[in-house]
């Protein structure tokens, strides 16, 4: 909770004093500057079921890769079997060229 000894976050909000930044709050909504809480409470008195209290940036990222690992490959996969397909290709039109042949 390296946020404890933060000077640079608003430690009240609405009259209440925070123990969280709002941004650790589960259940967040919208995008900047639109966004919604959904309870001020989940930085007021917060837990488990409502706050990211305990689990930080670095673990959250790394959680997320290990979740969807089998789709960042497969894209990799596919962008790998483009890229030759391309090389390839390219080869094959500098081959025509040289010969002086034309591609229709």
């Amino acid at each position: 909770m390296d946020f404890m000894n933060a000077t640079h976050w608003n430690k009240t909000y609405n009259g209440q004093t925070l123990k969280t930044p709002l941004s650790c709050c589960k259940g967040i909504e919208g995008e900047f500057p639109d966004i919604k809480y959904p309870a001020e409470s989940c930085a007021t008195s917060p837990d488990d079921t409502n706050n990211n209290r305990n689990k930080g940036c670095y673990s959250a990222i790394e959680d997320f890769i290990n979740k969807y690992s089998n789709i960042f490959i497969g894209i990799g996969v596919v962008v790998a079997i483009f890229e030759i397909l391309c090389i390839v290709f390219a080869i094959i039109v500098c081959r025509n060229v040289e010969e002086g042949d034309k591609m229709v």
